[in-house]
């Protein structure tokens, strides 16, 4: 099952895809400022839900490591015990010297390869935990870039539009003040002239 992140991208996506085109545009969509606000708030909520999730299964790595370690030391602890008391015996004293280096040989090759191991899986977890999370991120940066796009060019239009209404209002406020002063100037305005609603 997917995470909570994943289910709200999906959620958005789906939502993006029910929106009305804007009128005479295949491209651009009308979307609703409060619904967008309303996702994005609920992705800002669950990532950093993820990102602990993460952070603990990188603290998971550093006891898995240390837990190693204190084996290793144990391990060679007893070794090292081991191998006094078997040095104590004065007479198998060199054999067992030997028989105890032996011993700690194998117990120190025995500790190195589980650091190793620790070693290996906790990078293992931590690489798949960055990469998870970026994956996450790239998907939440691509819907933003695209519903700021979508709105900028939405709001470059409704400018040119009241840009238009404002130069038409002007040439008419011109021509009843040329009417005042005894001019037979006739107002510019057409309804040809008034941009789309």
């Amino acid at each position: 099952m997917s995470n909570k992140i994943d289910q709200i991208i999906s959620e958005f996506e789906e939502y993006l895809d029910g929106c009305s085109n804007v009128p005479l545009s295949s491209s651009k969509i009308i979307v609703g400022k409060d619904e967008v606000e309303e996702f994005i708030s609920e992705l800002k909520l669950k990532t950093p839900d993820e990102i602990k999730k993460y952070q603990k299964l990188l603290q998971n790595r550093d006891k898995i490591i240390d837990d190693a370690n204190e084996q290793a030391r144990q391990i060679v602890e007893a070794a090292h015990v081991h191998t006094t008391e078997l040095v104590n015996e004065s007479e198998i004293m060199r054999q067992a010297y030997e028989q105890g280096q032996i011993y700690v040989d194998k117990s120190k090759s025995e500790a190195e390869a589980i650091i190793e191991r620790a070693v290996n899986d906790a990078n293992t977890i931590r690489f798949n935990a960055i990469r998870y999370t970026d994956d996450n991120l790239s998907k939440l940066q691509l819907i933003i870039s695209h519903a700021i796009e979508q709105n900028t060019k939405q709001y470059e239009s409704l400018m040119m539009d009241l840009n238009k209404t404002m130069e038409v209002i002007l040439a008419n406020r011109d021509a009843l003040r040329q009417q005042e002063e005894g001019n037979e100037a006739k107002p510019e305005y057409s309804e040809d002239d008034m941009p789309e609603a």
